[in-house]
């Protein structure tokens, strides 16, 4: 018993879009895609693993099936595939795999750079060490310009 969706993605690679379907494929174990021994699938497996038993009741539910619906244990496989879409050599198969290991991605991590410092010891340092001269500066100002309005209107 098998289940399998297709999406087709644009993903802009280098400046080009680069087509990338992704199958996913519902079963009771890990499966694996074949086209023929002498042209092999492109897809690889880039996700695959067993569903709990939540998901698999949320799945039915939303489908409004049975419980008794399909295998008591779900394995969803994820494909990607970066087919060059012109005619296949054969239509794609899905059969048992030999290997039924759990395959996850590795975290996505994004790291982004700004061009001001975001730790807040970076400004509290400007201030230690600028704030300082410029408080005797303005207060030296205010002394000179205190005395002389003092000078001036005494006389």
């Amino acid at each position: 018993m098998g289940v399998r969706l297709a999406v087709r993605e644009q993903r802009p690679v280098g400046g080009k879009t680069n087509p990338q379907r992704r199958r996913y494929f519902l079963a009771e174990a890990r499966y694996r895609g074949e086209l023929t021994k002498e042209n092999p699938w492109t897809g690889k497996v880039a996700w695959s693993k067993k569903l709990a038993a939540k998901d698999r009741q949320w799945v039915l539910g939303l489908l409004k099936l049975p419980e008794s619906t399909g295998p008591a244990e779900w394995w969803l496989t994820k494909f990607e595939d970066p087919w060059p879409y012109k005619k296949a050599a054969a239509d794609l198969y899905f059969s048992l795999d030999a290997n039924q290991r759990t395959v996850e991605r590795q975290p996505i991590i994004h790291y982004v750079s700004s061009p001001w410092p975001s730790d807040i010891t970076a400004y509290a340092l400007v201030a230690f060490v600028a704030v300082p001269p410029l408080l005797r500066r303005y207060r030296n100002r205010r002394r000179r310009s205190s005395i002389g309005a003092s000078d001036h209107g005494g006389q």
